[in-house]
């Protein structure tokens, strides 16, 4: 069958609707942390064409172009020149954990094929796979959302108390 569920429609396990609700909302969690990326970088973007040609026109044209560049991985790139190898590593792995969860985490196949036993069995390896990656994760975006709350906030060197429980709260929110 090519389709994605059966004659009779998707299962109406319980253990699936938890699942599909705690992915969809890593799903969210996992492109905040890009889309917080891409703004730190657009920002390192522009102070550099700043320093480097002050020219309001050039300076008005760059505000209009920095939305072309939407690939996170050049982001971090781009923000690597300012920052240390260990919050690369950091960055980078966390990339690829938001793409762990953005495009692998759901595939669990084809609805109508899947037994109850082993729709279980696949949950709990999904699941575990989404919280080892949820990890990298969100150690990730503290990072990042520390450097927002300094562009943001002008706070250098202050860290608001959210960062010290940040993963025990996204990770109780997700997995409610």
């Amino acid at each position: 069958m090519g389709w994605s569920i059966g004659v009779g429609g998707a299962p109406q396990e319980k253990e699936l609707d938890v699942f599909f609700k705690t992915v969809g909302k890593a799903l969210w969690f996992a492109q905040e942390y890009e889309h917080k990326c891409l703004y730190v970088a657009q920002i390192a973007k522009l102070e550099n064409k700043i320093k480097n040609n002050p020219s309001i026109t050039d300076f008005i044209s760059l505000l209009e172009n920095t939305q072309e560049e939407k690939r996170l991985h050049q982001a971090i790139v781009l923000l690597g020149k300012e920052i240390s190898e260990d919050e690369i590593s950091l960055l980078l792995k966390a990339k690829d954990a938001r793409n762990f969860i953005a495009h692998e985490v759901a595939q669990i196949g084809r609805l109508y094929g899947i037994r109850k036993g082993n729709l279980r069995q696949i949950l709990t390896e999904k699941t575990d796979a989404l919280r080892a990656h949820l990890k990298v994760l969100v150690a990730g975006d503290n990072l990042v959302s520390s450097w927002v709350y300094f562009l943001e906030e002008s706070k250098a060197g202050y860290v608001p108390e959210i960062a010290k429980s940040y993963e025990r709260q996204i990770t109780n929110w997700i997995f409610s």
